[in-house]
């Protein structure tokens, strides 16, 4: 039954100025009644209600699209400068003349005009338009998308072009095909490319005149009337095919724009020969008149142009690619490329245009970048979201809206991964230097930096860009305009040089500077926030925003979707990731059957994240390419460290015996794959991101086996190179560890020539790192050097001395301390022995090092004297090594408990590094956090505060200076810890010794002395929270480092033990709490003596807590705890000496006892003299002497029963008091005045 027609009903686009009596534009449902006629069953009524309105729905959408067009004529007609005249309430487009242009009576042609599109194109953009029939020239459509097209747009980006080309094999829709918009669409996209290949075989193409059926014949009839509307000369080639009507655009030159370069190409008709019988069809012209048309037309271009005549269609492929490169060359020769800084802009420029031709406005996001942009904040602002959520996008897209609305601006986008430099952070400073340079019209900042070089290192720019941006922005900025730093994609930074602490980025800003970073989760992220940041978080997509995406990225691309596979598609709960959905529409995109669209959009969506379809799109490109380019390309890249050289390294390895891959097979891989899953890092080829990394790996590295044999390969192709170069530090150790080769790793490290570059700032902890490892195959660093020492291995060349000194360095930082000595021994002798005193003073420095942290007092003291007295003769008394020296004097001063001296002798130091240094100089923070350690020596209140103010500025200077990540900073978070703890707030001590802790395992290695050394503070930390097992946790594994690195019987072992003695008491444990106590004291009396000191100690302990006479009473629990702490504080940084037996901390539910209290045993034996920390450079510890308090003696009776006596010293004389209860006990010892006697201590 055929539908019966309503009166039609008009929706109009655009709002009504005169209460609904006319509109800006009418837009068409034509409805029907499906109910008229003989009644329907409630199921069937339902269904065609439910077809017409979709019906409707489509025939709206065709309607917008052809107003649309109409719109966008008018739009050109404006841009054109053809002025509108308002008559009434409608507007009319006038001629030059001012005459009214002749439109049609149709209602909805009224609106076109006749005017042609403006085109605007950038002057380095390439747009390619291909022209051909669809059925019979799909392989060669094919062949050009995956192998000439990539191998253009490579091109295009060595010579700074922007490149993208128009393939509508299922760009028209049938919504568009039913609307008869189809042909306005093609011409359109024809109108906005610049070059243009056309290539024919024996079908002509769609036209009235190979068309049978009369409604398709219609159809076609209405597309050439709607399209003469914008191209009126197509009604001259009414009955001309869709291809033709695309050929003569180009030929009789009837685009708006500038000229098109055009080629034109004819298959040889004896390719029939070769076609399969039942396919021959498909290659065969329509019909007669068909056939007549298509002569007549190559007959007119073998005259015009001279067609180039190819027979399959991979001469097709190759004639095009020479053309285009030719063209190319031509219009941009290689030797008239742009400037460095033009072509870096260059590329920001494109990359940032390709993120806003498709871009849904987040206006909440966009207008706090503008609330930023509008403020006083100095602190840069930060976007944070998971990866490929759209944050490139956000920021190229309001970097865009904000230089339109504020021209004045000075705006600098820099997209990380855009450029092969872009991901450098000395590239980063230096281009934002140059560019604010260019903007204000001045010399470049740097060129004094880079007169006194041949080549400025990031180091060097990073250390002068401060007060370069400063100097910019207030002194050559007289118009004060605002200067928009913008870094997206922080998290993709090249990790060389520390660049992941962000040392070289500044915390704040001047004045007139505003910048903003982007970075997904990452290491960068954590650094940010500590910064007090500002931050944003961007949101996944919504369903409806996914459509629209849809729609608009194809039709980037010219190709559209029918709309039950764009709904298909934005249901999808993964496509709410824009990269997951821009990566399936590119795959969609590259698929060039319409007819099997559905199918292939349905396997895609069954990847349920990013990773998952980039595994599908490998799938494909295994199809395209042999499965083995695909595999062994991409596996040798996920094996890589950094990634790879393509030509000189990974193309090396694929072209080599094994693989023995052609260059062309590999580089078109590269190339097809390029753009969506690879990225160029500093000229290193690597993956876009992490999702395909991953997807590689699923892949193709399945299992353990798999990745040692791919990192084998690299170690094999990195050793095989005679030279020393940075790719070979980099790759080849990493490679042999990750390969298992663990012999041939040791003997790399062992090549002296090796060490010494290792041994750079730039692999320092990769060494540590590599030793580490071989240690865990019982390798030993010590052994290893020995032999080669006395075997006399030295490189030619090479200095002896400098790199004995080098190594004794190394083994010193591994806590290797005996091996650390023989070495320095040997330095020392080769420069007595050749009479060079200042390298002698050096290593006599380093002795001096390494004998504090062996708490071997009177030789630290010897060698620091010797020291200083050749610096002192050799380079005059305030030489910056002065400093260095007097810094470890005074350390070495405060614990021996000369404290006035020890300050007397900082103060020097603190003098010199500040005028040699600067006062934000790392060296001038190592003075500043020893003169803190003093402080908290001499222990009373106004020292302490003074101690805690110089240790945050040490903190702040070190962080600034070498990041928040550094071991340097580790050491002053650890004495924060211990400051923290005997202030009893626990969770600022927590917070710093586990980031102290954090910095430590990652820097240094898990197995470092230093790490136990934090781990011993952090059992006091647990402990005092009554977090026992936490405590006991932390113990063990300090226990099993110190073992590992000083042996089983040790002082520092020893120490740990009564710790955890300790704790076991706290958790009421006494059994365990003897055996530890007593492990220790049997382990000292084997090492020392029974009447050592140390021994004593242990001794005391132990009585102390469980008298052999009767179990200790519940009631001498707060005694228990005190002596619980004296014994962990006695460690100190690993017991190098004893300390008085001290109280802190939490005493069950008991009040405190005041900090620096000594509460002892009646009984016990006079205490030790002050502890000796460690080597200065660590966290040493520091007693705290708050109030002299000789003796408190706290013991009980029968149960009950109480009883404390308190003798303290005030106002030169003696005061004794006792009190019958506990709690009048803890108010009394709270009470004691400060003392000035340096007598009473609490160590660390």
């Amino acid at each position: 039954m055929k539908p019966r027609p309503l009166p039609a009903t008009y929706l109009f686009g655009s709002p009504s100025n005169d209460g609904g009596k006319t509109w800006g534009f009418p837009v068409t449902f034509r409805l029907y009644d499906t109910g008229y006629g003989e009644p329907a069953q409630p199921v069937d009524a339902k269904v065609a209600v439910l077809s017409s309105q979709l019906a409707n729905v489509r025939r709206a959408v065709a309607n917008i699209q052809q107003m649309e067009a109409e719109l966008r004529s008018q739009l050109d007609a404006v841009a054109a400068g053809r002025p509108l005249t308002f008559s009434g309430d409608s507007a009319t487009p006038k001629s030059e003349e001012g005459t009214q242009v002749q439109t049609s009576a149709d209602p909805v042609a009224q609106t076109l005009t006749q005017l042609p599109k403006t085109v605007r194109r950038s002057s380095r953009e390439i747009r390619l338009f291909i022209s051909s029939p669809f059925t019979d020239m799909q392989s060669e459509r094919d062949l050009l998308v995956r192998s000439v097209i990539p191998k253009i747009r490579r091109m295009c980006v060595e010579r700074d072009l922007s490149f993208s080309y128009v393939d509508l094999r299922w760009g028209v829709t049938s919504n568009q095909s039913e609307s008869a918009t189809a042909l306005l669409r093609c011409l359109r996209e024809l109108d906005s490319c610049n070059l243009f290949i056309g290539f024919y075989g024996e079908r002509y193409g769609w036209s009235t005149a190979g068309e049978r059926d009369s409604g398709k014949q219609q159809l076609l009839q209405r597309s050439i009337e709607l399209a003469s509307k914008e191209f009126p000369w197509v009604t001259q080639y009414a009955d001309r095919s869709m291809t033709e009507l695309e050929m003569r655009m180009v030929l009789e030159k009837k685009y708006s724009g500038d000229s098109i370069a055009s080629w034109f190409y004819l298959r040889d008709p004896y390719y029939l020969e070769e076609v399969a019988a039942n396919e021959k069809h498909v290659y065969t012209s329509e019909g007669p008149v068909s056939k007549q048309r298509l002569d007549a037309l190559k007959s007119e271009l073998s005259k015009r142009v001279s067609p180039r005549s190819y027979n399959r269609p991979p001469a097709l492929a190759e004639y095009v690619l020479d053309d285009l490169k030719e063209h190319i060359e031509r219009a941009f020769p290689a030797d008239q490329s742009l400037s460095p800084l033009e072509r870096e802009r260059f590329r920001h420029q494109t990359y940032a245009a390709s993120l806003t031709r498709v871009y849904l406005a987040n206006e909440d996001a966009l207008n706090q970048l503008d609330k930023f942009v509008s403020s006083d904040i100095k602190r840069p602002f930060v976007i944070c979201g998971e990866p490929g959520i759209g944050k490139s996008a956000l920021l190229a897209n309001w970097v865009s809206r904000h230089i339109d609305s504020h021209p004045e601006d000075v705006v600098l986008p820099h997209f990380i991964g855009a450029s092969p430099g872009s991901s450098n952070y000395g590239s980063i400073l230096s281009r934002v230097l140059s560019e604010i340079r260019n903007a204000f019209e001045i010399d470049d900042p740097l060129q004094q930096l880079s007169s006194k070089s041949d080549e400025v290192t990031a180091q060097q720019i990073s250390k002068e860009f401060v007060n370069s941006l400063k100097n910019l922005v207030t002194k050559h900025n007289h118009n004060r305009k605002r200067v928009i730093v913008v870094l997206d994609g922080l998290n993709k930074l090249d990790d060389r040089d520390g660049a992941h602490d962000l040392v070289w980025l500044p915390s704040a800003f001047p004045k007139l500077v505003r910048v903003i970073i982007s970075t997904a989760p990452h290491f960068i992220l954590d650094v940010l926030k500590k910064r007090k940041s500002e931050m944003m978080e961007v949101k996944p997509l919504e369903e409806g925003q996914r459509k629209s995406f849809t729609r608009l990225y194809l039709n980037l691309m010219s190709k559209q979707l029918d709309e039950k596979l764009e709904f298909r598609i934005s249901q999808a709960p993964q496509t709410a990731n824009p990269r997951y959905l821009k990566t399936l529409l590119d795959d969609v995109a590259a698929f060039g059957k319409f007819d099997q669209l559905g199918t292939k959009i349905d396997t895609d969506l069954q990847a349920t994240n990013t990773s998952q379809l980039y595994e599908i799109v490998l799938q494909r490109l295994e199809q395209d390419f042999d499965r083995n380019v695909v595999k062994n390309f991409m596996v040798l890249l996920s094996a890589s460290r950094r990634g790879l050289m393509l030509g000189s390294e990974l193309g090396v390895i694929l072209s080599g015996k094994k693989f023995k891959i052609s260059e062309d097979a590999w580089t078109s891989f590269f190339i097809a794959a390029d753009e969506s899953l690879l990225a160029d890092c500093s000229g290193l080829i690597l993956f876009a991101n992490q999702d395909v990394r991953s997807a590689v790996e699923r892949r193709y590295l399945r299992t353990q086996g798999d990745k040692i044999s791919a990192h084998r390969e690299l170690a094999e192709f990195f050793s095989s190179s005679s030279d020393l170069t940075e790719r070979k530090v980099e790759e080849l150790p990493y490679q042999l560890e990750k390969g298992g080769m663990f012999n041939e790793l040791k003997e790399t490290l062992c090549d002296l020539n090796f060490f010494t570059k290792l041994y750079e700032d730039a692999h320092k902890f990769d060494l540590l790192r590599y030793w580490r490892e071989l240690e865990k195959q019982n390798i030993d660093a010590v052994k290893a050097y020995d032999e080669v020492l006395s075997q006399g291995k030295f490189p030619p060349g090479a200095i002896i001395g400098d790199l004995l000194f080098r190594l004794g360095r190394f083994l010193y930082e591994m806590a290797k301390y005996g091996g650390s000595e023989a070495v320095f021994k040997k330095a020392e002798h080769y420069y007595q022995k050749s009479s060079q005193t200042l390298p002698l003073a050096r290593v006599q420095t380093s002795l001096a090092e390494l004998y504090f942290t062996q708490g071997k007092v009177e030789e630290t003291e010897v060698q620091l004297k010797r020291a200083l007295s050749v610096y002192e003769r050799e380079k005059g008394t305030d030489a910056e090594e002065i400093s260095y020296i007097c810094n470890k004097l005074g350390s070495l001063l405060t614990v021996q408990t000369k404290y006035s001296d020890a300050l007397v002798v900082l103060q020097r130091a603190l003098r010199i590094a500040e005028s040699s240094y600067g006062v934000d100089a790392v060296p001038t923070a190592d003075v500043i956090y020893n003169i803190a350690c003093t402080l908290l020596c001499i222990g009373d209140a106004d020292s302490i505060a003074k101690a805690e103010k110089h240790l945050l500025h040490a903190l702040d200077i070190k962080e600034l200076q070498l990041g928040p990540w550094d071991p340097e900073v580790s050491h002053i978070l650890l004495r924060l810890g211990e400051l923290y703890l005997e202030q009893n707030q626990f969770g600022d001590a927590q917070e710093c010794l586990e980031r102290s802790l954090f910095i430590r395992e990652t820097k240094l290695g898990p197995e470092h002395s230093r790490v136990a050394q934090t781990l011993k503070h952090m059992i006091t930390c647990y402990e005092m929270q009554e977090k026992y097992d936490d405590a006991l946790r932390v113990g063990f594994r300090a226990l099993e480092i110190t073992k590992k690195l000083f042996g089983v019987k040790h002082l520092h072992c020893s120490g740990i033990l009564l710790r955890l003695g300790t704790v076991y008491l706290s958790k009421e444990d006494k059994a365990n709490a003897r055996k530890f106590i007593v492990e220790a004291l049997e382990m000292r009396k084997e090492l020392f003596g029974p009447t050592h000191r140390w021994t004593v100690e242990a001794q005391t302990t132990l009585d102390s807590l469980l008298p052999k006479s009767a179990p200790a009473s519940p009631r001498l629990q707060p005694v228990e705890r005190a002596i619980q702490r004296r014994v962990e504080e006695s460690k100190g940084m690993g017991g190098v000496l004893s300390e008085l037996l001290a109280v802190r901390g939490r005493v069950g539910a008991e009040p405190r006892i005041p900090v620096g209290l000594n509460v002892q045993d009646p009984n016990a034996p006079p205490p030790p003299p002050p502890p000796m920390p460690s080597f200065f450079s660590a966290p040493r510890p520091a007693p705290i002497q708050t109030r002299y308090v000789p003796k408190v003696a706290i013991g009980g009776g029968e149960a009950g029963n109480f009883e404390a006596e308190i003798q303290s010293y005030s106002g030169g004389l003696v005061r004794n008091e006792k009190v019958n209860d506990k709690a009048n006990a803890w108010e009394a010892a709270s009470k004691l005045p400060a003392s000035p006697p340096p007598m009473a201590t609490l160590g660390t």
